[in-house]
């Protein structure tokens, strides 16, 4: 069964489907949306790939991961101010308990580390368009 997300009209109450997960049991819980409120990014239900979903299209890009990360928990996205870019934290533990926050470009869709942390990171907000904040 699938899992999905909507968007709710305050106006009139009424709903309409904007993300449909297909595979599992899982909930898009850690997702950002972009300030215009156009994009969406989420870890897909395609393992360790991330998905940026235009939000008046519906058309869903998938980006992977960073190889050096494909046995850590991704997540905490954040979209930069000018929307090119989003940052995400990478997560390994409990043993050994350690993180990453990279940024993925979604211009050429190549991922970089940014910083590496002594627990799992938490993305807050981006300083500019080149510097997210974590804790």
């Amino acid at each position: 069964y699938g899992r999905n997300l909507y968007q709710l009209d305050l106006k009139n109450w009424g709903t309409t489907q904007i993300i449909e997960i297909t595979k599992g049991g899982w909930l898009v819980t850690d997702m950002d949306i972009n300030d215009s409120a156009t994009l969406a990014v989420y870890k897909s239900d395609t393992e360790q790939q991330i998905a940026v979903r235009n939000l008046q299209t519906t058309e869903e890009k998938l980006y992977k991961s960073p190889e050096n990360a494909k046995d850590a928990q991704i997540g905490s996205f954040k979209f930069s101010p000018d929307s090119t870019k989003v940052a995400f934290a990478a997560g390994y533990g409990p043993e050994n308990e350690r993180g990453e926050v990279y940024i993925l470009d979604l211009n050429t869709g190549e991922s970089s580390l940014y910083k590496t942390t002594e627990a799992p990171p938490h993305i807050t907000v981006w300083t500019d368009n080149n510097m997210p904040v974590y804790k």
